[in-house]
């Protein structure tokens, strides 16, 4: 009751400003009502700063993607070419809860397939410069000649700000591992040695905080650097990872990733990617694109190799 009793208001106090300073101009309004002109300027004000909508968010794009990294990176041995999306709904209010669905494709140069689905929500509270994120998704990979199938389940949280973002993505397999090989050794006095070779995905976890360099409306400079770690059946997996790109016009992306670690040592990756824009054209609004940028993760499933030994004395 109050607040409606506020906004009844508005447009009389308005009407008071406006009279105060047409009178000020010398023109004379009569006293007993508004001439048709003060009235229109009345109900435009009130509608640009006062209406909901003023507050909306009308350039959060829905994105479809075209990229390809390589050559190789920790997990696995060949560059990969990816397709996919990220999807928005249109015309949210801030302080609202943006859902999204995001949806990936991935063909590695020798004949594989991955594939992530996931979803999530961003908020992006009116009073604050930053956006506040929450994602799940649940990845597949083959590999192994398409032999071997794996899955696993991932969740991620994120900070994302006009400068600079905070990531951290956990990472849990559902299915771990297939067996490659398999040897049998006999000595005498019956005496043996059994050997299976595996393939294995990992659990893990990862970091990132990055910053934005030259920001324009044209295009900018990203700069994303931390830790990863990877835990297996026989040995863990430790390293950092540096990523540095050139985004053009928010329509073209080219960059390189640095890896090193205990097990895979250092690794160089190139990318280039296009990005295409669902909606209307977007605005050099900072926020805005915070809100739409696809989710960063380890979207590929992390695979090793180790081997399993038992014997009889």
């Amino acid at each position: 009751m109050r607040f409606q009793l506020v906004f009844a208001f508005i447009p009389f106090l308005l009407s008071i400003v406006l009279y105060g300073q047409l009178e000020d101009d010398e023109k004379v309004i009569p006293s007993t009502s508004l001439n048709s002109e003060a009235s229109d300027a009345v109900e435009s004000i009130h509608e640009k700063y006062y209406q909901p909508s003023a507050r909306y968010f009308d350039s959060v794009n829905s994105t479809l993607f075209l990229r390809h990294l390589g050559p190789r990176g920790p997990g696995y041995d060949t560059g990969y070419t990816t397709i996919g999306g990220i999807f928005f709904p249109g015309g949210l209010a801030c302080n609202t809860i943006w859902p999204f669905v995001d949806l990936r494709a991935h063909y590695f140069n020798d004949n594989e397939w991955a594939a992530n689905a996931g979803g999530g929500i961003r908020y992006a509270p009116c009073d604050c410069c930053y956006v506040f994120g929450f994602n799940a998704y649940f990845d597949y990979r083959m590999s192994n000649r398409r032999r071997f199938h794996y899955t696993q389940a991932g969740v991620g949280v994120e900070i994302l700000g006009p400068c600079w973002d905070i990531r951290i993505n956990g990472y849990w397999p559902i299915r771990d591992r297939h067996t490659k090989q398999k040897c049998f050794f006999t000595y005498p006095g019956d005496f043996f040695i059994k050997r299976d070779k595996l393939e294995g995905a990992y659990r893990g976890v990862d970091g990132e905080i990055g910053r934005y360099f030259s920001y324009t409306c044209c295009g900018y400079v990203y700069a994303g650097l931390g830790p990863y770690y990877y835990r297996g059946e026989c040995n863990d997996v430790t390293g950092g990872r540096l990523r540095i790109f050139f985004d053009y016009c928010r329509h073209i992306t080219l960059g390189g990733i640095f890896y090193y670690d205990n097990r895979f040592g250092f690794q160089v990756q190139g990318l280039i990617g296009f990005h295409f824009a669902i909606g209307c054209a977007p605005k050099c609004c900072r926020k805005e694109e915070s809100i739409s940028q696809p989710v960063f993760r380890n979207e590929i499933i992390f695979l090793d190799e180790f081997c399993k030994w038992k014997s009889n004395y």
